[in-house]
């Protein structure tokens, strides 16, 4: 991604200036493939030429930045389920109800 070039004159609008392809430099997001003007995203050429094979559109960027929050808190969760399950569960011997710690303070709450 991001070494080829639109097709001259497909008729096809690229970028978010929704432009046809008319020769200039132009990227393509390594998540959509889809083409866009660095100028257009305020960024260096130079910079996105650089990066042009990694490079992900805002959207995409977005997006991919979502789904590794989602999945911290996932993990986040898991752990937390993790902890709670390896809490030791008392047995009252003489009533045989299982109790999961100390009575709340009423006054605490």
């Amino acid at each position: 991604p991001g070494v080829l070039r639109p097709k001259l004159n497909d008729g096809r609008r690229y970028c978010l200036c929704n432009s046809v392809y008319n020769g200039e430099y132009m990227v393509r997001c390594r998540t959509c493939e889809e083409w866009y003007h660095p100028k257009c995203m305020g960024l260096a050429r130079k910079v996105v030429y650089e990066q042009r094979r990694d490079f992900r559109c805002p959207t995409c960027d977005k997006m991919a930045a979502n789904e590794q929050l989602r999945a911290q808190q996932v993990a986040a969760l898991q752990l937390q389920l993790q902890l709670i399950d390896s809490q030791t569960i008392d047995v009252d011997a003489d009533s045989g109800e299982e109790a999961a710690g100390p009575a709340p303070d009423p006054d605490s709450c």
